[in-house]
């Protein structure tokens, strides 16, 4: 889908930046696996506003879930590792925004 390149990303940071890091490993497992599903999405999503009409048809041809990212590695130029590193770090911005809203709203709750 990219060409053979791999990113690898350590959840491990993200989830003690979460306060998650104590979670069992088969939990931390599951929720990475999510993760990554969730930031090919986002790649995908962002990639295909970019497209014109005509790329759009032409992908809609290829009958290729993964096209998407492979046109614009190929067609395009885009370079995936910058992608992926981008994604990421949104993502993760958003899940500590998300963290820090919900133990907000517990602790006002809670009167803490």
């Amino acid at each position: 889908m990219n060409d053979g390149q791999k990113i690898e990303i350590d959840m491990n940071i993200l989830f003690e930046e979460l306060g998650l890091a104590d979670l069992p490993q088969e939990v931390k497992d599951e929720m990475s696996e999510m993760l990554h599903k969730t930031m090919e999405m986002k790649m995908k999503y962002y990639l295909m506003e970019q497209l014109t009409d005509e790329e759009v048809a032409k992908l809609d041809k290829m009958n290729n879930p993964d096209g998407v990212i492979q046109y614009f590695i190929d067609e395009k130029g885009v370079n995936f590792a910058e992608l992926v590193v981008a994604v990421a770090q949104e993502s993760r911005e958003e899940l500590l925004q998300d963290v820090a809203y919900i133990r907000g709203r517990l602790d006002g709750m809670t009167g803490k």
